[in-house]
């Protein structure tokens, strides 16, 4: 349920159709059980190039988990394209 409602999240609000979540995040957001999901996860957006000829989509979007101390003073960053 909780994965559907994060795929969900990143698809109504970047207007993103292939979301793939990576194992950690998974593993995080489902670390407490399905009753007492983290209430705040720090993510990282990174798209990459479909390599598959036969998808609709060219790109594809992998979400995955970063490690803070605290959430406190934390602002986005967008890091440059290299």
């Amino acid at each position: 349920m909780m994965y559907m409602y994060s795929k969900t999240l990143w698809d109504s609000n970047f207007i993103l159709e292939d979301v793939r979540l990576d194992v950690k995040l998974n593993k995080f957001i489902w670390s407490k059980g399905v009753r007492n999901p983290p209430k705040r996860v720090r993510v990282k957006l990174e798209r990459k190039r479909n390599e598959d000829e036969d998808s609709k989509e060219k790109m594809y979007t992998i979400v995955e988990h970063v490690m803070v101390d605290s959430y406190k003073g934390l602002v986005n960053e967008c890091e440059a394209n290299e």
